[in-house]
């Protein structure tokens, strides 16, 4: 059952990042990159234990909120990739099936090959999203991806990760997250799509009361006449 779920799992993982490269909107590029995220363990055979598994899903979902709070701010639409996307979806499919073709070049006792076909397949994704991307979403998108494709490379020769293992990788991943989108905003606010944060102002000094005695008001009659003082 587990070497059938890992094959599901790298296909899947490899679907989600094809999907984050035809992405036409920022949304929908962002939903595929945290659903890679999320797919990328299933393609390990044995699974993570449960707290760590637990933990490397909290941080998924952690790092696609951090891009999700960045692309809201931004143009909704992303510029198409220098290939048109399609073709960079097609490499992805490609690096899939290399991968599962040099996993026995591993040798018997290594992780998976299922691991390292979504390993391969993320890499391809990664790599054009990265490195040949007009678009600092997708260059964002690319590294934390990236990070994902090292570890389930890494997995493919040495087995299932450990505990420590997974939470370092999970850790490297929210932090390139929060680092992509501190970036991201910067250039927002450089191109003027995002009006950057006003300096705060000084506090101003209250203005000194004067300590002269106010002037005495003339009495009024009732009647709207000044009273005159009688002559003794």
């Amino acid at each position: 059952m587990e070497p059938a779920l890992a094959g599901v799992g790298a296909l899947a993982t490899a679907v989600a990042v094809a999907a984050s490269l035809r992405a036409r909107t920022a949304q929908v590029a962002v939903l595929a990159m945290g659903a890679a995220l999320v797919l990328s363990p299933l393609a390990l055979s044995p699974l993570p234990a449960v707290l760590p598994l637990a933990f490397w899903l909290v941080t998924a979902l952690l790092a696609t909120y951090l891009l999700v709070l960045a692309e809201r701010v931004g143009p909704a639409l992303l510029p198409p990739l220098p290939l048109g996307g399609w073709a960079e979806a097609a490499f992805v499919l490609v690096g899939l099936a290399l991968g599962w073709a040099v996993a026995p070049i591993a040798g018997p006792g290594r992780g998976p090959a299922t691991a390292l076909a979504a390993g391969v397949a993320v890499a391809f994704a990664a790599v054009p999203l990265a490195a040949f991307s007009r678009d600092t979403l997708r260059t964002a998108i690319g590294t934390v991806i990236f990070l994902d494709a090292c570890g389930l490379v890494a997995a493919s020769l040495t087995g299932t990760p450990g505990q420590l293992e997974v939470v370092a990788l999970a850790l490297a991943i929210v932090g390139a997250a929060a680092a992509s989108r501190e970036v991201l905003l910067q250039d927002l606010q450089g191109r003027g799509a995002v009006p950057a944060a006003p300096e705060p102002r000084a506090a101003e000094a209250p203005e000194p009361r004067s300590s002269a005695a106010p002037e005495p008001r003339s009495a009024v009659a009732p009647g709207g006449t000044r009273a005159r003082r009688g002559r003794g």
